[in-house]
């Protein structure tokens, strides 16, 4: 979940694009499939046969086809969890209905059977690989910890020796929030003296944090695959990729009793949008050891994104006496290059006659590779990608699925997922996730109708405001997606 530092992250640094190292780990580590038939198998089919949404995996796998197909996924995703904060506990559901796939693929056997090359293949695919849609929602009544100390705290900084609040004005967006606060009267700096808050915030406030996160990782792609020999099948594809996420984050604290002098409730708001278009190239091979056993790898190399970033904020104080304050920043701006990082995947696929099959898939992501490029100034990255260094490692994701044949026309599926986000730190709640599948096949003549269900499940925490020496309560959640998906795929 991203939403780690959002509230207050931006305000803790000095470019917008700090805070995209959660948005590029999240880019990096797919974690949908494209089809419902993929995805019954944990996602484990990079070397298990024809189908239109392992291409992005391993392009090799074009090789395998041996008719023209055209198939179209659609999902249902219900975002469920349970989140604590300040000693309470919330629950919340979300479901939202939405495309993840559409592809075709147009093959040409060669009728020269001496011929090493027996038929080549060609694809365009169109994958939603990430959908980025999560809500937080929880408070809790807590002493002291006001984010308004954070306010006071920020605008002491030491380069503002002169206590102005011009200088914070003049410094924005580093110091706009605390600029906002004593805008709307939260912080005062009475006798050019420390910034001080105006009220008790060592007093009994309930604190409450809403986070919403929206948005979809895509990919479109056009593939190549030829069958050497039946032996060996090679495949590449040419990628475009486009990331767009948002996150909407509120924070408030309130004297519900009304025991606090001159306060009565303030709140804090930020809107983040990120977004950006790439490119990229995938190369793959699958080799037939035995003919029941396969083995498969493919490469995925480094996507160059021009990213773009925007920021905004808004704080809004109902004060006791004085009445009710609002303060807007203006939208800051930033692009920049953005590099994700390249990823090998390893596969294995074991056949059992008609009776069905196991696959298994195995990722390997060195999320150091990640970086970032500042359009103008060469060092103007530098902290931020040293902090990749230091703060990331190997990601790996391992998919394990299996098929099984109750006859020519039904299929049953069944899959696991483990993957880690690449996050070399151990107190990184959210590293590991997991998801459990389930899928049904169906099969005629000319028309394959595939069903799944994914159980995802991971946990999360956040601390809403950190710095210059103050930490506050920090956020968990549990989040347990759960995804219908309904892939049709007919013979052309």
């Amino acid at each position: 979940m991203r939403i780690i530092f959002t509230i207050l992250g931006i305000a803790a640094s000095i470019s917008l694009s700090a805070q995209s190292i959660y948005d590029a780990v999240s880019a990096s580590t797919s974690r949908s499939s494209s089809t419902a038939r993929v995805a019954g198998m944990g996602g484990a089919y990079g070397s298990t046969g024809p189908e239109i949404g392992a291409l992005s995996t391993n392009p090799a796998t074009l090789g395998l086809f041996r008719t023209d197909v055209f198939s179209f996924t659609s999902n249902l995703q219900s975002n469920r969890g349970n989140t604590e904060f300040c000693g309470n506990r919330d629950t919340y559901r979300k479901s939202n209905f939405g495309f993840t796939s559409m592809g075709f693929v147009k093959g040409r056997d060669f009728e020269d059977t001496s011929r090493s090359l027996k038929s080549m293949n060609y694809a365009f695919t169109f994958n939603r690989n990430n959908t980025f849609r999560e809500y937080f929602s929880a408070g809790g009544v807590e002493v002291g910890n006001s984010m308004v100390d954070f306010f006071a705290a920020q605008a002491n900084d030491p380069r503002n020796g002169s206590r102005s609040t011009q200088f914070l004005a003049n410094n924005v967006p580093f110091l706009y929030e605390s600029y906002l606060a004593n805008q709307t009267n939260l912080i005062t700096n009475l006798n050019s003296i420390d910034f001080t808050p105006i009220y008790n915030t060592n007093a009994a406030l309930r604190k409450s944090v809403v986070s919403a996160q929206r948005g979809n990782q895509f990919n479109f792609s056009f593939s190549a695959g030829g069958n050497i020999n039946d032996k060996l099948y090679i495949g590449g594809s040419a990628n475009g990729e486009y990331l767009r996420i948002n996150y909407e984050n509120i924070f408030k604290e309130e004297d519900q009793k009304d025991t606090i002098t001159n306060f009565g409730s303030f709140t804090f708001q930020t809107n983040t949008n990120f977004s950006g278009f790439g490119a990229s190239f995938n190369l793959g091979g699958i080799y037939v050891v035995q003919p029941n056993l396969r083995v498969g790898f493919a490469y995925k190399s480094r996507t160059s994104i021009s990213a773009f970033d925007s920021y905004s904020t808004r704080m809004t104080s109902d004060l006791d006496s004085i009445g009710p304050f609002q303060e807007r920043s203006i939208e800051y701006n930033g692009s920049y290059t953005l590099f994700l990082p390249d990823r090998f995947t390893f596969s294995a696929t074991q056949l059992f006659d008609k009776i069905g099959l196991v696959s298994a898939d195995l990722d390997i992501t060195n999320m150091r590779r990640m970086e970032f490029r500042s359009d103008g100034d060469p060092f103007a990255f530098d902290d931020l990608n040293q902090t990749i260094q230091d703060s990331l490692g190997t990601a790996i994701a391992l998919r394990i699925g299996g098929e099984y044949r109750f006859d020519k026309k039904y299929y049953g599926r069944a899959g696991f997922r483990y993957q880690t986000m690449g996050w070399a730190t151990d107190n990184q709640v959210d590293n590991v996730r997991y998801a459990l599948s389930l899928g049904l096949g169906i099969k005629n003549d000319n028309e394959i109708i595939d069903l799944a269900l994914v159980q995802n499940i991971y946990q999360t925490s956040f601390t809403p405001f950190i710095g210059y020496n103050l930490t506050g309560p920090k956020a968990r959640a549990n989040i347990l997606p759960v995804a219908i998906m309904l892939t049709i795929t007919s013979k052309i």
